[in-house]
């Protein structure tokens, strides 16, 4: 459960942090009209800018970072507090024996904090009806490239949304200080941007390599991949006191997928919340995944026609 959103540290300094950053603002600019007013604007258009100017222009930035941290914040928590209060089943489950129970708990607690992940507690120890089950070794310590492929499937476009509208932003900025040069505001848009893109993906790298580090000392000691006739599950299982698995689920009639050369990547979405399994091509019986790809294409054409038929 959740506790109450003024009730937790970590989202009343976000909400200090982004109230000072409005009165930052608002202190900057009555002094730079102030200043204007004593002293008003030089008509030489290659004037250096008053100092005052300039320190509006850093508020404004930095207000406007400290706003979006805010509302995300924010609409984290209220996506949170639905999510986990419908009481809806999700895609990610934790089985543990009695002595590891007490870490599986802590482990769901992990996901939800870090990863917004929430994860159910399962009694069975492994589900009936299993069609297949192969071990997955190269996902013990997975390459730099799966690793790459798994994420950005995951949230690329999310990723390229959020881009898109710093972009925007950065433009409608730029236009408002000088709305007679529009190249001009698209051109520093451009150059913002790409700079955003560029200190994201060295934070990006350095984030992995500091899991990749953490995951050398504490590496899974089992990852595997199991087919139902229902949905495909990866599975990933740990040992502290005892046995803890992690399971991943994808349901056919909520899969999406993608293949790459060397991979076979799968996705579905349940509570909001994505689930993807990531398959090594020759860890897998080329069968397999024909099988897999066959339910896939049987459930999208079933759907497809049951669309058609409520559209006539």
């Amino acid at each position: 459960m959740i506790k109450p959103y003024w009730k937790s540290a970590s989202h009343i300094i976000i909400f200090i942090l982004m109230i000072l950053t409005h009165v930052f603002l608002y202190a900057s600019f009555t002094i730079d009209v102030i200043a204007y007013m004593q002293d008003p604007a030089s008509a030489d258009p290659e004037a250096p800018a008053r100092i005052t100017t300039l320190i509006v222009v850093i508020a404004v930035i930095v207000n406007f970072i400290m706003t979006i941290i805010f509302f995300s914040d924010l609409f984290r928590y209220i996506r949170l507090k639905r999510r986990t209060t419908n009481n809806i089943k999700s895609n990610v489950e934790i089985y543990a024996e009695d002595a590891g129970k007490e870490d599986a708990d802590k482990e769901a607690k992990k996901m939800l904090k870090f990863n917004e992940v929430i994860a159910d507690r399962s009694e069975t120890a492994k589900p009936d009806g299993v069609e297949f089950e192969f071990p997955q070794e190269s996902m013990k310590y997975p390459s730099l490239k799966a690793t790459l492929l798994t994420t950005f499937y995951a949230v690329g476009l999310p990723l390229l949304a959020i881009f898109g509208l710093l972009f925007v932003f950065i433009f409608l900025f730029f236009l408002m200080i000088n709305p007679q040069n529009v190249l001009e505001g698209l051109r520093n848009a451009a150059t913002f941007s790409a700079f955003a893109v560029v200190l994201f993906i060295v934070l990006f790298i350095i984030m992995m390599i500091i899991q990749r580090i953490r995951l050398k000392k504490r590496m899974p000691k089992e990852i595997g991949l199991r087919v139902y006739p229902d949905y495909i599950e990866q599975y990933v299982v740990s040992y502290k006191e005892a046995r803890m698995e992690t399971r991943y689920k994808v349901s056919y009639d909520n899969m999406k997928r993608t293949k790459t050369k060397n991979f076979y990547l799968i996705k579905g979405k349940v509570n909001n919340q994505t689930a993807v399994i990531t398959i090594y091509k020759k860890e897998i019986p080329n069968e397999v995944i024909d099988l897999i790809e066959g339910r896939y294409l049987k459930v999208k054409e079933a759907k497809k026609a049951e669309k058609a038929k409520k559209g006539n």
